[in-house]
């Protein structure tokens, strides 16, 4: 299924990860990809204070490079600066539903951060019980400050910042163009790049639960390598699913499949038992497939890695 693209100039994804930055680039008008670029970081947390302006000079320089100036640019947060909660309200419009939750903030709802910012979407209910007059609520919520400098990376940058987005949205996005993915398929992602582990659940379009499972990394000195257990992995995965389908949905909900990401190479895998494989024959219950690329032509150089980064490019530059 192709995309439908409408504006006229490239679109940049970022993707923010703990190393660094991967930038993708995609041409409207046509649904092509058009080049990709990773940008490495001197610290994990480089997105706070030099660090920041060390990425913003090699961000302009990459820009200059590809002349993309003027380019629009959607970038993620990082994995762990971002919360995901849910909550039911009267149905409302969403901008009084937002003034509702502003009113709500730290008397009601409490955020982990100082200043925060948020975005909100009314989504069908996970379970078969409904109550007339209510609607559940889906809230992505982060730090006003981190916002300020990611966007402001951009737009020092050359790039013209359309959107801040979440990477489980990323790489949903691609999935949701495939014909395997409807609007009632309950489905995992499990997103592996390094010492940055996660899972998340949707149904449909709808992101309704994300957990790191960094914890269950261990790196060791001499080695660049992250090493992990498949079968610790595996287990964590059952009990994100189960907690999903009997405590969340209250088995109104079936997760039958897992996509996987890969975004740096890890020592799980090998080309005679990737991962894939082997989280399947962990995971009987699940249906394991590896994130691919539908309705985008691709060039040369689009590799695995920047997948996120393309899903990001597609919602700056769908009309």
């Amino acid at each position: 299924m192709p995309f439908k693209l409408t504006r006229s100039k490239a679109v940049a994804g970022l993707e923010c990860t703990n190393h660094g930055l991967r930038m993708a680039v995609v041409k409207p008008k046509r649904a092509v990809f058009v080049r990709s670029q990773e940008i490495y970081a001197d610290s994990p947390d480089w997105y706070h204070g030099e660090g920041l302006d060390n990425m913003t000079e090699a961000l302009k320089q990459a820009v200059r490079h590809q002349r993309l100036y003027g380019a629009g640019a959607v970038i993620t947060l990082p994995n762990d600066q971002w919360l995901l909660r849910y909550m039911t309200f009267p149905v409302m419009p969403k901008e009084q539903l937002r003034q509702a939750i502003e009113l709500e903030l730290n008397v009601s709802i409490h955020l982990p951060f100082e200043d925060a910012v948020f975005d909100v979407a009314s989504v069908q209910t996970l379970t078969d019980q409904t109550v007339e007059g209510e609607q559940t609520v889906a809230m992505i919520a982060t730090s006003r400050d981190l916002v300020e400098r990611l966007a402001g990376m951009a737009e020092n940058a050359g790039l013209v910042p359309r959107a801040i987005e979440v990477l489980p949205l990323s790489v949903g996005r691609l999935l949701q163009q495939t014909e395997a993915i409807t609007a009632t398929l309950s489905y995992a992602v499990l997103y592996l790049d390094g010492t940055d582990v996660t899972i998340s659940i949707f149904v449909g379009s709808s992101l309704y639960f994300h957990r790191q499972l960094g914890d269950l990394l261990s790196e060791v000195e001499e080695s660049a390598h992250v090493h992990l257990s498949v079968r610790d992995l595996a287990v964590e995965i059952n009990r994100v699913v189960d907690f999903f389908q009997h405590t969340l949905s209250s088995g109104a909900r079936h997760v039958a499949d897992l996509f996987l990401h890969i975004g740096i190479t890890d020592s799980m895998s090998d080309d005679a038992n990737p991962l894939e494989t082997q989280l399947a024959e962990e995971l009987p219950q699940l249906n394991v497939h590896k994130v691919d690329i539908e309705g985008v032509r691709r060039r040369r150089g689009l590799f695995p890695p920047f997948y996120p980064a393309v899903g990001m490019a597609l919602k700056g530059a769908r009309g």
